[in-house]
């Protein structure tokens, strides 16, 4: 039986899909400036620095989101198809509580971590505006989870993909203008100020998004099933974001700061590889929980294979351009001192392509509730990104971290791709070859 409703399904995706893109766009264009900005300013010690700490704050953010953004996607996309109202405010009030007493615990464990162990470099200073950026994150995460469970992912992405690098790029801006040497600690000051600013920013399009609830029923509150599926799925996405960091943090203890310096700007670089699928994931999460919980498999077939040509494609265009005019565009943006930066840039670009090449693996094992199973694939990459950064960092610096991510990206992904034919009938890539699973 043919989808009819399928390419009118295609058009408005790829309307939504557009906007989104444009937003990460305008984002990407604020975090390059961003990255030549502080790079420029801090030189490459202190930018260094800089991006070890941002990192280790966003790996601390994971444990504190518990995995909750991605079950406030599905969930708010299924009641809200539901009618559920009351029961989808109750969801959000939890995971925020949940947040907030886990950022205390965190903060807390952290900072006596950091006094007894921390090496003399990573001062106080650094260590207090670390824990206070975590908080925001995580909420912010939560905030956008929500609006895009609602269908509203321009207004879920745009405080932290626009606003918070813009207002970063205005108060650093500023700052220099009047004076005052920037160092590690001011910039993650300067950062935790924009986060605060673009979490209310998001908070007030939450509170004007949210429908309105009309029915009288008393909404419950499901802390085991929640927390159950929290937990899986927070142990993938906790293990990917640290998976995703695990080269910048080993290359800052294994290496100079400054090898740190030219691995984040060529990292930066690489990952306009997965801009496009990125941007169609935050479109397609809703909808395919959506469609499941419909019963339209025909509808996830269409749209899988829709989205997975497009980033295909897309990716591909990406890293031929980076291959061809990459060693340029560093040398003119950030000084012959990055020019080291372009052999590493072109292997995580390569790593990129492989992402986009399999599809939206995980997004759909999530959404049709198998965690468990992209918990186990996300493990098994991190242990071989950590093994093999291990092994050839010491001796390879930022080709070795580049190199070891890429291998990474790749077991993940066959992983996923391996366990989405087999427990969905699925082919997510760009060739959409669908089989039956029994019922």
């Amino acid at each position: 039986m043919t989808n009819r409703g399928a390419p009118r399904s295609h058009r408005d995706f790829l309307t939504s899909g557009m906007a989104v893109l444009a937003v990460n766009g305008a984002g990407i264009a604020l975090s390059f400036l961003l990255v030549t900005v502080l790079a420029r300013v801090l030189g490459a010690h202190e930018y260094g620095l800089y991006s070890y700490i941002l990192s280790i704050a966003m790996i601390l953010a994971i444990p504190v989101q518990c995995g909750l953004p991605n079950l406030i996607v599905r969930e708010t996309a299924r009641l809200l198809h539901e009618g559920r109202l009351r029961q989808m405010r109750a969801l959000w009030k939890w995971s925020g509580t949940v947040a907030i007493l886990a950022a205390a615990c965190v903060g807390a464990v952290t900072a006596w971590a950091a006094h007894t162990w921390v090496q003399a470099e990573l001062s106080t200073g650094l260590t207090i505006a670390a824990l206070a950026l975590v908080p925001l994150l995580a909420l912010g995460s939560l905030r956008s989870a929500a609006l895009r469970g609602l269908g509203r992912p321009v207004q879920g992405q745009w405080p932290d993909i626009v606003l918070r690098p813009a207002l970063l790029i205005g108060a650093a801006g500023l700052t220099v203008l009047a004076g005052t040497k920037l160092n590690a600690i001011g910039v993650l000051c300067l950062h935790t100020a924009a986060a605060l600013l673009a979490f209310l920013a998001g908070a007030l399009l939450l509170a004007r998004a949210a429908p309105r609830i009309t029915s009288d029923d008393t909404p419950a509150y499901h802390h085991r099933a929640w927390l159950s599926a929290g937990l899986f799925l927070g142990i993938s996405s906790s293990t990917e974001i640290v998976s995703r960091n695990l080269d910048i943090i080993m290359l800052g203890i294994l290496r100079p700061a400054a090898e740190v310096g030219y691995y984040k700007v060529a990292s930066t670089f690489a990952i306009l590889g997965s801009t496009v699928l990125t941007a169609l994931n935050l479109v397609l999460q809703p909808r395919i929980a959506q469609y499941l919980a419909a019963g339209d498999r025909e509808g996830v077939e269409h749209l899988v294979t829709f989205v997975a040509r497009l980033t295909l494609g897309s990716s591909l265009l990406i890293f031929l351009g980076l291959l061809l005019f990459g060693q340029t565009i560093l040398q003119v943006a950030f000084g012959t001192e990055y020019a080291q930066a372009y052999m590493p840039m072109a292997i995580l670009a390569a790593g990129q392509l492989a992402n986009a090449g399999f599809g939206p693996v995980m997004l759909l094992l999530n959404m049709a509730g198998h965690e468990k199973v992209v918990m186990r694939g996300v493990i098994l990459s991190a242990v071989v990104n950590l093994v093999l950064n291990a092994l050839l960092i010491p001796r390879f610096g930022t080709l070795g971290a580049a190199v070891a991510t890429a291998i990474a990206y790749l077991t993940w992904n066959a992983a996923l791709y391996q366990q989405v034919r087999v427990r969905m009938g699925l082919d997510a890539t760009a060739f959409g070859r669908h089989v039956r699973v029994a019922a």
